[in-house]
């Protein structure tokens, strides 16, 4: 079953009549469907969601509330961009894995908190230059990759996650840092975004060349960073 909206920004309801099988897959199809926070694709009862997205950078632009969704796939050259409204508060709180490794369009998604109970999230990123913002999901383990492009990658930072920034010029952004080393690959520039220090030793797995503060707190700091790191 696919549909797909083009050239609009109003919100689109999609009820089905028989959602009962708890494995029901939906694909969709978009094309300049725009508005951010204010325009909702509401899909109730689909288990599995495949989003192609057309159009150009800034091609798709809004919220998505799909309160059954599991498994989200991206596909496509057009920009993808559903973090206005992080994807629980919207009300798709059960998503698991969000894989874009399809998309050549720049990806911007926020998960916020998921109620994934214990099932750790993945979530993985295309080609293009994506922004995946896993930041809020601290209950248990994130698996975030971000595949080629330019990527920013947004998490809480602990040491039994899964972070790789993939190839390209990559940012990881954090406002914890870990003490021990972690699986934390592939990355250039490392952000602190809150009052703390990071040992530059336990991120040994990248090659970061430049470090910034996003915080003005006193215990802002990296140290054992390499002669040419620069901020």
């Amino acid at each position: 079953t696919s549909f797909s909206i083009s050239d609009s920004s109003t919100d689109h309801t999609f009820n089905f009549k028989d959602t009962s099988s708890k494995t029901d897959s939906v694909a969709f199809s978009l094309s300049n469907y725009t508005g951010g926070a204010d325009t909702e694709l509401i899909i109730p009862g689909i288990e599995t969601l495949t989003i192609t997205s057309a159009g150009g950078t800034n091609s798709n632009v809004f919220d998505l509330i799909a309160a059954a969704a599991k498994t989200l796939t991206i596909k496509g050259t057009g920009g993808f961009d559903i973090d206005a409204t992080n994807l629980s508060t919207a009300g798709s709180t059960k998503i698991t894995t969000i894989d874009a490794s399809a998309a050549s369009g720049n990806v911007a998604i926020a998960t916020g908190a998921l109620a994934s109970g214990t099932t750790d999230i993945t979530v993985t990123g295309g080609s293009g230059n994506d922004t995946l913002d896993a930041s809020a999901h601290v209950a248990n383990d994130s698996s975030v990759s971000g595949g080629a492009g330019n990527d920013t990658i947004v998490v809480a930072l602990s040491v039994d996650d899964t972070v790789d920034g993939g190839t390209g010029t990559d940012m990881l952004s954090t406002t914890t840092v870990i003490s021990e080393a972690g699986n934390i690959t592939n990355f250039e520039t490392l952000r602190l975004t809150a009052n703390v220090s990071q040992d530059m030793d336990f991120l040994s797995g990248n090659t970061i060349t430049k470090v910034v503060s996003g915080d003005n707190g006193a215990g802002v700091g990296f140290t054992d960073a390499s002669a040419d790191v620069v901020t």
